[in-house]
């Protein structure tokens, strides 16, 4: 930077650095004034020889050139606050989120019950269980050994021949054909059988809670229904079995005052102990009302 002479000329004051230009550079390039700051709209950078706004521009105190003069400067009191990070962006999310861990809370999508389906239920609205899918291992694997005799009837000649012991190879063409005829006839049957039971079962069994009871329906053709108010309800019991256990499933009995005997049972329905809770709550809530 240019020396004393070129910037502040011989009639300059050398006194101690004041004003509008006091902090720039160094004591010997620091143009020193003993006038009053102005206002803001009196902006002193116009007034800075053109060396020393380019040098503050570089810096960051003043916008560089072609920039917005009207944009804060680094550091400026008035800059905006920064944006909230992640951490507290998360922590302002799980603040609005209810505790799912809380014992009351607000049905889901307005459902009470888990794996539960709306129907209107004789014009009153119902959320509907069925007895599960998994509830029928045993028919489940009789149709997988229906559908391997159905689609592979030969499979029992593969097997003797495979394990060596020859006993269907002895067999003659006639009997070999009705063998194979035979098991093709019993893989179809017991697939159609297997089908048909759980497809019964699950159209035939109905269970439904709604806004004042709950109700069970057993049959298609032949009905019967059973059906108790929420407000008598006073036992909800939950019976498990050790495979039930493993396969998620349960049934629910309901008893109402003054009767020794299960009024309602839902059987096999999925996830019986939140089942459990769910209406439960259904039950608090109903006194509370």
């Amino acid at each position: 930077m240019a020396n004393d002479q070129d910037y502040r000329g011989a009639d300059s004051d050398t006194g101690p650095r004041t004003g509008a230009y006091a902090g720039w550079g160094s004591e010997s390039d620091v143009v020193t004034t003993n006038e009053p700051v102005v206002g803001e709209d009196d902006d002193p950078a116009v007034r800075m020889p053109g060396e020393w706004r380019q040098a503050a521009a570089e810096a960051g105190f003043l916008p560089a050139s072609g920039a917005d003069e009207d944009a804060p400067a680094p550091g400026h009191r008035d800059a905006p606050a920064p944006a909230a990070t992640a951490s507290r962006a998360d922590d302002a999310l799980t603040a609005q989120e209810p505790d799912s861990r809380a014992e009351e809370r607000e049905p889901r999508d307005g459902h009470w019950l888990p794996h539960s389906r709306y129907v209107n239920r004789d014009g009153i609205p119902a959320e509907r269980l069925r007895v599960a899918y998994r509830a029928f291992l045993a028919l489940w694997a009789g149709f997988v050994v229906g559908a391997l005799c159905a689609f592979w009837p030969t499979w029992p000649f593969t097997m003797d021949a495979l394990l060596g012991y020859g006993v269907l190879a002895s067999l003659s063409d006639e009997h070999a054909a009705l063998l194979t005829m035979a098991v093709f006839g019993l893989g179809g049957i017991a697939m159609a059988y297997a089908l048909t039971v759980i497809g019964y079962r699950r159209l035939a069994s109905r269970f439904y809670l709604m806004p004042q009871a709950i109700s069970e329906e057993r049959g298609l053709i032949a009905r019967r229904v059973s059906r108790v108010e929420l407000a008598h309800i006073r036992t909800v019991d939950v019976r498990q079995s050790v495979l039930d256990r493993v396969l998620g499933i349960g049934s629910i009995h309901f008893a109402s005052a003054g009767t020794g005997a299960d009024d309602v049972t839902w059987d096999s329905v999925l996830d019986p102990v939140a089942t459990q809770r769910a209406v439960l709550q259904r039950l608090r809530q109903t006194e509370g009302d």
